[in-house]
């Protein structure tokens, strides 16, 4: 059965098409909805990497709304919309653990630096509409709350990627709270290989957690790397998860 993957920009799309056959990898600002719509003869299956890119997320300004919109939630309506249920096997729609301690977060309307609770809540309500699609027309979905990836040189977000370049081009490195904050890191070919089992296998319809389940102190991976001390740039941010 095809595999249709959007976000042909995604780290975990790249990780995705070596471990698995027969797959469309399309771009989300380049989408041919007629095509999409017209080609309803086989079931399929289909996967959702598509998402505003979390690196730019610092630097979003009022300009880039409109694009940050698209990207987030526009395309999977527009997508969802010229699908037809009966042609659909399973929807993987990835998420992220960052919406865990949205409703706590919330509150502190003036902690937001960086943009990652306009983030998570986006995701969130990206989850609740392909849960609402998939329950009205009774589509089978996985909604994969990704905690933190690694295992891509090129992923401009993920923490060990900047700690490993940091180390090896003597690069300055940003610790907030003193890195005693908590992060579950998992390898992004790892996820692939998990989202390989739920593309052939049929389990429970709902929300899962892609993790190791174990939490590593930030402040260790540091120390166990060895950054030099006058490298680390200390910030404070009080809504670090810090258990």
């Amino acid at each position: 059965m095809k595999t249709i993957i959007f976000g042909k920009r995604s780290n975990l799309t790249t990780s995705i098409v070596k471990k698995i056959t027969n797959y469309e990898v399309i771009s989300s600002n380049n989408i041919d909805y007629h095509k999409l719509s017209s080609e309803n003869s086989l079931k399929r299956n289909f996967i959702f990497n598509n998402f505003y890119p979390a690196h730019k997320l610092n630097n979003l300004d009022p300009k880039q709304y409109d694009n940050f919109l698209d990207n987030s939630l526009v395309n999977l309506v527009k997508i969802l919309s010229c699908l037809n249920p009966k042609k659909i096997n399973k929807i993987i729609y990835t998420s992220s653990s960052s919406i865990y301690g949205l409703d706590e977060d919330l509150k502190f309307t003036d902690l937001d630096k960086y943009n990652r609770k306009i983030y998570a809540s986006f995701k969130y309500s990206a989850e609740k509409i392909v849960q609402n699609f998939c329950q009205k027309n009774n589509v089978n979905f996985y909604i994969m709350r990704l905690f933190n990836t690694y295992g891509d040189n090129k992923d401009k977000f993920s923490f060990i990627e900047k700690l490993i370049n940091a180390k090896k081009n003597q690069l300055n490195l940003t610790l907030i709270n003193n890195g005693i904050s908590l992060r579950d890191f998992i390898n992004v070919n790892d996820v692939a290989l998990i989202y390989k089992k739920f593309i052939r296998n049929r389990y429970k319809t709902g929300i899962y957690d892609i993790g190791t389940g174990q939490g590593i102190l930030i402040k260790n991976l540091v120390d166990f790397v060895n950054i030099d001390k006058k490298k680390i740039i200390q910030k404070k941010s009080l809504s670090e998860t810090t258990n």
